[in-house]
């Protein structure tokens, strides 16, 4: 019999499904928004994204990160591009209000508008779970806390 062979094995159980979630040193970035999606959270809650862009150069010119926001309803299916109503007191009327004034129809959002501008944004790191579970160091992830004012 010959020498015994070395053979690696495959040995994992699972794979981790979907990108691993960005995570940026907490500050003000220079942001883009690129698209928006409607979901709802574990098949209930009505949601909205904000996605942005950070255009500030350096290593994270790219990071794609997020502004969640809670809405009233979802009209039509979730999804990219997907509708919404939100509530006149909730944080979107508050963000879109701040950055671009609300529109003649106080009833209507355009959210086209933001893409055209340069949104100064504070990027802060999610350490805790939903149920104030500690997220262990390699879990945390980045989203926009709060879109501050537009670009001069």
């Amino acid at each position: 019999m010959g020498a015994a062979e070395l053979r690696v094995v495959d040995t994992h159980d699972g794979e981790i499904e979907g990108a691993i979630p960005i995570l940026l040193k907490p500050g003000e970035y220079q942001l883009r928004l690129t698209h928006w999606t409607t979901y709802r959270l574990f098949g209930r809650a009505p949601k909205l994204a904000l996605w942005f862009s950070v255009l500030d150069q350096g290593p994270d010119f790219g990071s794609v990160v997020a502004r969640h926001y809670n809405v009233s309803r979802l009209i039509g299916n979730p999804g990219r591009s997907g509708r919404f109503k939100a509530p006149a007191t909730g944080a979107l009327v508050r963000d879109y209000a701040r950055l671009l004034a609300l529109p003649n129809r106080f009833d209507r959002f355009d959210l086209q508008q933001l893409k055209r501008h340069v949104v100064i944004g504070k990027v802060d790191t999610v350490k805790m779970t939903a149920t104030q579970e500690t997220l262990a160091p390699a879990t945390r992830y980045s989203v926009v806390r709060e879109l501050v004012r537009l670009e001069a």
